[in-house]
């Protein structure tokens, strides 16, 4: 998806969850990455977790902020430039009162309230185990990874 097709979706007056997904790096890409891009009233940021450890202002280990551009894919090979494109799986908005809001704040606070920031596995916990740990506490929004999300069935413990 287009950064220009993303605009037009966006309302400065509500709180906005975005879930994309890509195509994971070759020579698994037949398995999905998977992040969200969060809107507070028009102001976008982009959380995930990644393979690549770091630690910074926007970086909590494998949990990144605004690591990648919104809407761009990951990698399509290691090391290079080229992205896949991502793709809009669905979206969630509302008001200031709404469960929204509250699953914008919990994203937010990810570095403090997600567990697995320190370890990261291609069956997980990875990327779409931490969407799917977001996703299993607000089942109200009807967001799904697809089928080939692998690590999104991490049993957390």
């Amino acid at each position: 998806m287009k950064q220009k097709k993303l605009t037009v979706l966006i309302n400065d007056n509500l709180y906005q969850v975005f879930l994309f997904s890509s195509a994971c790096t070759i020579p698994i890409s037949f398995a999905t990455h998977s992040w969200f891009v969060i809107s507070k009233k028009g102001e976008l940021s982009r959380w995930e977790i990644l393979m690549i450890p770091r630690g910074n202002e926007t970086s909590w280990k494998h949990l990144h902020l605004n690591f990648f551009p919104t809407t761009s894919g990951i990698n399509i090979l290691p090391f290079t430039k080229h992205k896949w494109t991502g793709k809009l799986l669905g979206y969630v908005e509302g008001n200031s009162k709404s469960y929204v809001k509250r699953m914008v704040e919990l994203i937010e606070s990810s570095p403090e309230k997600y567990s697995f920031n320190n370890r990261y596995s291609l069956l997980g916990p990875n990327s779409n185990s931490y969407i799917q740990w977001v996703l299993n506490q607000f089942p109200e929004s009807k967001l799904k990874l697809p089928i080939n999300s692998f690590g999104k069935g991490y049993k957390f413990k």
